[in-house]
């Protein structure tokens, strides 16, 4: 992978600066003098941004870590049979993934009037937002079949996100600074890999059932998608 990658990757100045006058947002671009990196802490944009990251990967540790444990214990399966229904989600969440930025793309030719960050925006809401819906009512149906169908959809929906968090860092970043915010961003993120199992295996220690701790990874992707919506601007660096 590294030989491939130091071979075959190359900057294309002549796109980056097309980018930058067409569909650019970031300080960088309206204003001069370095940004500190302690200005974009502070910046709703990627504190919600972040938030939504979490919820990304509250979800996905939800799923990689309790997933397999919930198909043998509420649902009956033998561990061989659940080893081969787990593959389904990773199939979709693989399209998911692959899809992810020809949908951000697509979206930003359409609306181009409305600038690369709405395009943004609306993919990470929309699909955030269903697969939220698909997780939540994951514990609620009554057979496998659903269960497993919902989750699968869930991970497809939740991947075609996958390129957009780091997209949004790119958009209203300045260059100097899209690699520490881009770290800060996953720093809060990735917490949600240890607080999700953990706090997943004590709901189903004390109620007994799954539906709580499905709805729950539900519940905060919707927050975080309205969230997005409200908050998730472009930066303006203050005079």
């Amino acid at each position: 992978w590294a030989i491939c990658w130091w071979k075959f990757v190359k900057e294309k100045p002549q796109e980056s600066k097309e980018q930058k006058h067409t569909g650019k947002s970031y300080v960088a671009a309206t204003s001069e003098g370095k940004v500190k990196f302690t200005f974009y802490l502070k910046q709703k944009t990627v504190l919600f941004t972040a938030l939504a990251f979490f919820s990304y990967n509250y979800i996905l540790f939800f799923f990689l870590t309790w997933f397999p444990s919930y198909l043998v214990d509420a649902r009956g399966l033998s561990v061989e049979n659940m080893s081969i229904i787990t593959v389904i989600p990773w199939i979709f969440g693989f399209i998911g993934l692959a899809l992810g930025g020809f949908v951000s793309d697509f979206f930003y030719k359409k609306f181009a009037q409305k600038g690369v960050l709405f395009s943004r925006k609306l993919v990470l809401v929309t699909c955030l937002f269903l697969s939220a819906l698909c997780i939540g009512f994951a514990g609620l149906v009554s057979t496998t079949v659903s269960a497993v169908t919902l989750v699968a959809l869930s991970v497809f929906f939740l991947y075609l996100t996958g390129a957009i968090y780091w997209a949004i860092v790119n958009d209203v970043v300045d260059p100097g600074n899209v690699g520490s915010v881009g770290g800060f961003m996953h720093f809060l993120a990735n917490t949600a890999g240890i607080i999700g199992p953990t706090l997943t295996g004590y709901i189903v220690d004390t109620s007994g059932t799954y539906t709580v701790a499905f709805l729950l990874a539900g519940g905060l992707a919707v927050v975080a998608s309205l969230a997005v919506i409200r908050f998730v601007r472009p930066i303006v660096k203050p005079a």
